[in-house]
């Protein structure tokens, strides 16, 4: 299987994040998704699509560490991002991403 992934920079004041610690991914997507959603009113990274779970996001994390082995781009290792872009009432073409931050 082909991993396509690009590099964007992204300029200060761009995305909104909600931190959420010491919690399963899962259960930090269902804490922080509602606050996400009232703000909004309604690097590296490799896109994906369903509805992502904890497990989701560590393999593709991981596919894209690997898909970058042996190229010049450079990450920190220890920290990557969990994106969705889509609410939780839409059931298809869901769009989700994981970023990895260039060192």
């Amino acid at each position: 299987e082909d991993i396509t992934y690009e590099e964007r920079a992204c300029e200060g004041g761009r995305f909104a994040t909600v931190e959420v610690t010491d919690k399963a991914v899962d259960e930090a997507l269902r804490e922080a998704m509602p606050k996400i959603m009232k703000y909004a009113g309604g690097t590296n990274d490799q896109q994906f699509g369903g509805y992502a779970k904890e497990t989701d996001y560590i393999t593709h994390a991981n596919q894209l560490r690997t898909a970058l082995e042996g190229t010049p781009a450079t990450y920190q290792s220890d920290v990557f991002f969990c994106t969705g872009y889509d609410p939780p009432m839409k059931p298809y073409g869901r769009r989700n991403e994981v970023w990895l931050v260039k060192a």
